[in-house]
């Protein structure tokens, strides 16, 4: 059986799956060192991992035949992440998790185990050839138009979701902005006596998570604006009803000391969601000025 997370790997499963006798599956490979294996062939590796189920990468196992691996570990390198990093050569860049150092008993020796979990920014293309790979039993092949075509469809689908998340989040900002030139200008500004609704936030969210997960900070901002704009419903509330009882002044006083705070934080929020989502996920921003 193979551990399903990077934590739960022991020297005990590394030993026991090396000297299984079995081919490599399509869920874990082993290498006996980093800093000789070439760029083409941890590009491969990588993409096929990330393009397919995921996949565990454990170093310090020498390979001695057809089927059969020494348990050997690896003498202590504190770069071997930058080194493994280093040489995949992806578009997108995939992501690679560890490693987790697991000491082998009687010896200085290390084993260090990484993750390259399933993306949800598939498919990557191996940028040194082109191909779009997928792991297959213990290799990586390439990728069908078909397969391609599918996973690019599907991301693309779940981006444009955040494009509107991203419009939708700037309209409530404005919608704050409006109600509290109401309260300093009403003879000016129409007041809109509506709810700050969620759904869209909601939906969106919900229906992009799969690109989201790897982002909890941009979760958790996301929560923050609804638990924002809930409190902006409290504060318009009161103001409505106070405005109904004709104490204007007094609605006017309690509902721009309430809101005014909200608009501020809720602003600073959506600017840096903004940022997170066109850097950190290539979401387009609409309103940016396109080059022919």
């Amino acid at each position: 059986m193979i551990p399903k997370r990077l934590e739960d790997w022991a020297y005990d499963d590394i030993v026991r799956l090396a000297v299984s006798g079995r081919p490599e599956p399509e869920r874990y490979d082993f290498k006996l060192t980093i800093r000789s294996l070439e760029p083409k062939r941890a590009t491969t590796l990588a993409c096929g991992f990330a393009n397919t189920h995921g996949g565990f990468v454990i170093v310090g196992v020498d390979q001695v035949g057809d089927h059969s691996w020494n348990a050997v570990g690896h003498a202590p390198d504190l770069a071997i992440a930058t080194h493994l990093n280093d040489k995949i050569k992806a578009e997108p860049h995939v992501t690679v998790m560890g490693p987790r150092i697991i000491d082998k008993p009687g010896s200085n020796n290390k084993f260090y185990v990484f993750e390259i979990p399933k993306s949800t920014r598939r498919p990557h293309q191996d940028a040194l050839t082109g191909v779009f790979w997928k792991r297959v039993a213990d290799k990586s092949e390439p990728m069908s138009y078909s397969e391609v075509r599918e996973l690019l469809l599907n991301y693309e689908e779940k981006r444009e979701k955040l494009t509107r998340l991203l419009l939708e989040i700037r309209g409530k900002a404005r919608h704050l902005a409006r109600d509290l030139q109401h309260v300093l200008t009403p003879e000016i500004e129409p007041y809109n006596a509506g709810h700050y609704s969620t759904e869209i936030i909601d939906r969106v969210t919900f229906e992009a998570f799969s690109l989201l997960q790897d982002f909890p900070n941009i979760v958790a901002k996301l929560d923050e604006l609804k638990l924002m704009l809930g409190n902006a419903n409290v504060m318009k509330d009161m103001y409505m009803s106070r405005e109904g009882a004709h104490d204007l002044e007094g609605a006017r006083r309690l509902f721009g000391l309430r809101i005014g705070p909200i608009m501020q934080r809720f602003a600073l929020m959506v600017e840096q969601i903004e940022r997170e989502l066109i850097e950190k996920l290539g979401v387009v921003d609409p309103s940016a000025p396109r080059h022919n």
